[in-house]
């Protein structure tokens, strides 16, 4: 089994497994530990936390699907969340894909910035619930801007390897964006270790991209050749699809019309006489209240 084995089923969304992986529990213990003794509200953070992450990584499994993809896992950890994605091997379909994550953050963030203003503006900048909401805009806000750097495993490496791919093909592309990403590394990796800001957490993080920027790249091409893709296709299939659910809710609003309850005796239903109250006798039979059949008492 591999190291993400180790992870534990929360549930499946949308045909989508979501794990947590056991390294995740250090991590909430650690946050835990140095929250300055207000375990409740740091729970509560680490909660928000991931299920925006959750939310982030749904964005991109959901758009990997939407282009022709598959998505069937994702799984949280310390570092965020791991939507194992396949996209179709095109520089459109890669690009819907990782660009939905961070729109999902932003819309979270633009979100919990309107709810933090409505609350100050009702004077509620004193309670509890106001400083979650605002920690949550800020979380949202620097998940955002950290995640568009370009740099791998960041989405923005990806976007930005992308964005060459139009013009200059997968291979050249892919070789400038690992440069650029082992370039921001190093300049990390200098900030962090020599004790400035973010201090070794910063240069530890600068090493891991160093060494995953080129894996990330073999992976999006292992074994892969490009194939055809139009998102004006896609969009079609989308409408069909809304408005087969759309003519599937129509029918059961039609349905809905149907009486679900009938009176044994007097043949009445909940549609005849609303807010008739219906019971099933020992017969097995369903009556209104009125001809419900008495118990009969024992001999």
């Amino acid at each position: 089994m591999n190291f993400f084995g180790y992870s534990l089923p929360l549930g499946k969304f949308f045909g989508i497994s979501v794990r947590v992986h056991f390294t995740f529990f250090f991590y909430v213990y650690y946050y835990l530990s140095t929250s300055g003794g207000d375990y409740l509200f740091g729970f509560a953070i680490i909660i928000g936390l991931y299920v925006c992450i959750l939310l982030h990584e749904f964005g991109h499994s959901l758009a990997t699907r939407f282009c022709g993809g598959d998505a069937d896992e994702i799984i949280l950890w310390p570092f965020g969340g791991l939507a194992f994605c396949r996209p179709i091997f095109h520089p459109t379909a890669e690009l819907i894909t990782t660009v939905a994550g961070p729109m999902v953050t932003l819309v979270l963030w633009g979100l919990f910035s309107l709810i933090s203003h409505i609350m100050q503006m009702a004077g509620w900048y004193e309670s509890w619930a106001y400083e979650y909401i605002l920690y949550m805009a800020y979380l949202n806000r620097w998940l955002l801007i950290f995640n568009l750097i370009p740099a791998f495993p960041m989405d923005g490496g990806r976007i930005f390897l992308e964005l060459l791919w139009y013009r200059l093909g997968f291979e050249k592309a892919a070789r400038i964006a690992i440069m650029v990403s082992q370039g921001i590394a190093v300049i990390g990796m200098i900030v962090g270790f020599s004790g400035y800001w973010g201090g070794r957490w910063i240069g530890f993080m600068s090493l891991m991209v160093f060494f995953e920027s080129a894996q990330q790249v073999m992976c999006m091409a292992t074994g892969a050749v490009i194939q055809p893709f139009s998102l004006k296709q896609c969009l079609k299939q989308w409408n069909r699809r809304r408005i087969f659910f759309g003519q599937i809710r129509g029918r059961v609003m039609e349905e809905s019309t149907v009486a679900f309850h009938a009176c044994a005796v007097c043949k009445r239903t909940e549609r005849d006489v609303p807010g008739l109250a219906f019971r099933v006798a020992a017969d097995g039979c369903e009556y209104c209240v009125e001809h419900l059949p008495s118990k009969k008492a024992p001999s």
